[in-house]
């Protein structure tokens, strides 16, 4: 059973949610905006250089596209929150 948390520094980066199991790790941020940008994924790019872990960042939103943010060494996608409704 995965574990859920709350992310936050002492420096005030916060994730919405965190889900763990094991040495998997997916970070996840919920927005408004109907369109994203890389900025949406900036505390999740800095946990996943932080962490040894694997990390999949996923930021939910209000738009209509599934949207890859990742490069070559870590995973991030935005997702629509119409892919539930």
């Amino acid at each position: 059973m995965p574990k859920i948390y709350h992310y936050r520094t002492n420096d005030k980066k916060e994730i919405d949610f965190i889900l763990e199991k094991g040495n998997k790790i997916i970070a996840i941020e919920v927005k408004t905006s109907q369109s994203i940008k890389i900025d949406a994924f900036k505390y999740i790019i800095d946990l996943q250089n932080k962490s040894s872990s694997e990390v999949i960042g996923i930021v939910f939103y209000n738009g209509d596209t599934v949207l890859p943010f990742g490069d070559e060494k870590h995973q991030r996608f935005a997702l629509p929150f119409n892919l539930f409704f």
